[in-house]
């Protein structure tokens, strides 16, 4: 009888437990659309960009994380699964050229890397960038983007 009794109050004392544990998560879920896939060109006073960052920071009331895409021989691409939720953005972008330069890499003692080096127009890499982007459920997922040189 004993055995049956602590039985009975570990369950009432579970369902309490999991009870309270749903009212306090509960306000903190929300329903979001879906993230959007973001992909485009950019190319630096016209010309196609080798390499280089597009981050996609969260601005005016949007919520959720920033989204980073790296430029590959002038194209970026985020995914769904890193994509962006519908808002608005700045857009940052950070273009870079191979020096003919060889460095020393700082991964890998002993071994040289290509030297890169900005390109593009600072003011468009930082916080000061005046690129936005306008992301809403239905929108496209394509943008191309010309910044200036240094």
């Amino acid at each position: 009888m004993k055995a049956a009794s602590m039985s009975k109050t570990f369950q009432t004392l579970a369902a309490w437990f999991l009870v309270a544990a749903m009212i306090w998560l509960l306000p903190g879920c929300e329903s979001r659309p879906p993230r959007k896939a973001v992909c485009g060109t950019v190319t630096c006073a016209g010309e196609k960009a080798d390499k280089g960052t597009v981050h996609f920071v969260p601005i005016r009331d949007t919520k959720g994380p920033p989204g980073t895409a790296y430029i590959i021989d002038g194209r970026y691409q985020l995914d769904q699964n890193g994509g962006i939720y519908p808002g608005t953005y700045r857009v940052e972008i950070m273009v870079q050229r191979k020096t003919a330069k060889k460095i020393p890499d700082k991964a890998f003692i002993g071994l040289t890397t290509d030297e890169w080096e900005p390109v593009s127009d600072l003011r468009y890499a930082g916080d000061r960038s005046p690129l936005q982007l306008e992301i809403t459920s239905d929108s496209d997922v394509s943008y191309d983007y010309d910044v200036p040189r240094r």
